[in-house]
This record gives structure tokens, C-alpha cells and sequence, in this order.
């Protein structure tokens, strides 16, 4: 089987700052897991969505334990915590990493999920690893039970309002409209489309920033947004440093990044205000996943929009308030 590493919890959620929280440095997922099939009798379903800083919360049962999952286009599937859940399956062939590249050798905690059950929305054999959130716990004080991963939406589209926190899964006909007039955007004619791609595990958006072509990843769970201090000089220009900050590897190992914001950026034709933001080399994280990241955009980013992404139709439209 192959395995994909990536970071694990960008910023707090997904790599986390020394002096703000403890790190996850790499975690390895799984390449090849199966989608489950969702089901629940609804057209369009809508969920509260809570916060803890800037993670957006979801409530969800699993196998009668309910409680609060962060919400994470960047993780491909369902993660459980290692201090609620027990393993009922070890694979031995993972690889995990710091944030220096070195690897070592060592286990996926895993378990079958019996029943996932989020509102009307339920899931029947969910795959799933166990791996330790601890480190986003102390940082928040709360009881975190999971991470609800990219693989149980693809077959919705999304509509995500994190002002107003406010989640809506659509279903889709085969054409990839939504059956159901039931959403906060559906008699707008005023949104902006890009299209995008999630078949490397993340979604994936190819558009122009500062006039220069860029690929970045949407990632609901990172709480601040990240470029690449690779990126082209027009782009770094908008980037306002406010102080470095270290980030701390699986192992204890540190790397200094840049914290600042990016400023009135332009991407894909839409300016987007004051963004916090971390540069740092994504050259690692680019590999893990096949593909050459310019920048994640989380939080930040989401805030600023009435986000859309349509799964079968592979776009991400965007709304202004």
C-alpha cells in the first residue's frame, strides 16, 4: 500500500507554532482508503459550525461518542484521537517525518468505524486512523474527537458561511447541481468560479495571484494561511512580517519561519483583505503530495467568502457578503 505524507493540523491545526501550541509536525495518511457511502434522508442538510480560535468545529457521533470534530478539507479522511478511541488495527508500513524531511520508521494506529453519524448524514464502515490531537486540545481547551476529512463530502456540494457558521451539504443529480433551491447562494448569479481539483487528496486550485499562475491547496482546518517563501516577488511584496516564530517537529526539532499578513492580495481577479499568514519552504510538503504547492489557504482566506465547491462539477465559487 502506498502512504502519503503531509502535515498534519497546518499551524495549531496543521503545524503549530512553538510559543502558541505543540506541533504535529509530518503525519503520514493513507493513499488508498475508501470513500464511504453516505446516507440520510435530505436534500440539502444544514450544520451548525462552531469555533475554537479559528478551527471550525462540527458536532458528530461515533459509534455512540459524540462531541466536537474539526471540520478539515486538509486531512483526506476521518482521524480519530488516540485518547477516546482505541485501535482496532495496526498497519506497519507507515513512514513519518519531521518538519526537516528526516523519516523513521513506524505505525498507523487504525480503526473500523462502525457507524459516523453527523445530523441526518450517516456513514456504515468508515475507515479510519488514530493518532494524537492532544497538542490542538491543550492549546484550545476542548475536547477534540476527530478530524472530519475530505472523503466524506465528494459527494455533496459545500456551501461554507464561517461569519455566519454555517455549513450546508447539498446533494448533487447527476449533472452535479443541487437538487434542492435550499442554500444561502442559490438565486445569486453574482459569484466568481474557479475550477479546481481534489484528486491528490487536497484541494487543489490553480489560479493567478498578483498576476503570476499559482496552485494552492484549500485547507479548512489550518487556522492561518501559508506561502511559500519560494513564492515570485510580486506575491511576497504583499507580505507584511510582523516576527519569526519557530515551528516544532514530530521529534522535537524546530524551523523558524516568518509570521505576517498578506495584504489586499489578488487572487484569481478578487482582492482579499488583511490575511495572517506564515512563509516557510513548501518544498516538503509539495513532494508529499505530487504536486507543487504555492501557499494553503485556511481560515483566513475562507472568512472572507461564501465559499461553494461542488465535487462533481470541480469548482470552488466564491461570494461576496
Amino acid at each position: 500500500m502506498k502512504y502519503l505524507s503531509i502535515y498534519c493540523l497546518l499551524l495549531m491545526a496543521h503545524c503549530a507554532l512553538a510559543e502558541e501550541a505543540k506541533p504535529a509536525g509530518y503525519y503520514t495518511f493513507r493513499q488508498i482508503v475508501a470513500t464511504p457511502k453516505p446516507q440520510g434522508d435530505f436534500t440539502s442538510l444544514k450544520l451548525p459550525v462552531f469555533r475554537a480560535g479559528q478551527l471550525l468545529l462540527i458536532e458528530a457521533d461515533v459509534d455512540g461518542q459524540k462531541g466536537f470534530f474539526i471540520f478539515d478539507t486538509g486531512a483526506p479522511y476521518l482521524i480519530l484521537n488516540e485518547t477516546y478511541f482505541r485501535q482496532t488495527g495496526l498497519n506497519k508500513d507507515r513512514i513519518a517525518g519531521d518538519l526537516q524531511g528526516q523519516n523513521e520508521e513506524d505505525y498507523i494506529a487504525t480503526r473500523m468505524v462502525h457507524r459516523l453519524q453527523i445530523n441526518d448524514l450517516y456513514f456504515e464502515n468508515v475507515d479510519a486512523d488514530i493518532v494524537s490531537l492532544g497538542h490542538i486540545e491543550n492549546k484550545r481547551g476542548i475536547k477534540i474527537l476527530g478530524l472530519l476529512g475530505l472523503n466524506l463530502f465528494t459527494s455533496f456540494e459545500l456551501e461554507l458561511d464561517v461569519v455566519q457558521r454555517q455549513l450546508y451539504l447539498h446533494k448533487l443529480n447527476g449533472r452535479g447541481s443541487c437538487i434542492s433551491d435550499s442554500a444561502l447562494t442559490r438565486r445569486r448569479t453574482d459569484g466568481v468560479a474557479w475550477d479546481m481539483d481534489w484528486s491528490s487528496g487536497i484541494i487543489k486550485l490553480i489560479t493567478a495571484c498578483e498576476n503570476h499562475k499559482m496552485c494552492f491547496g484549500i485547507d479548512s482546518g489550518a487556522e492561518l494561511n501559508i506561502l511559500n517563501s519560494e513564492a515570485h516577488d510580486d506575491v511576497l511584496d504583499k507580505f507584511v512580517i510582523s516576527r519569526t516564530v519557530n515551528v516544532v517537529g514530530t521529534h522535537g526539532e524546530t524551523d523558524e519561519v516568518i509570521k505576517g499578513t498578506m495584504e489586499n492580495v489578488n487572487i484569481g481577479g478578487e482582492s482579499f483583505e488583511s490575511m495572517n499568514t506564515i512563509v516557510m519552504n513548501l518544498e516538503p510538503m509539495s513532494e508529499s503530495y505530487g504536486i507543487n504547492l504555492d501557499g494553503m489557504l485556511g481560515y483566513e482566506f475562507l472568512k472572507q467568502r461564501i465559499v461553494c465547491i461542488n465535487f462533481t462539477k470541480n469548482t470552488i465559487t466564491l461570494y461576496k457578503r
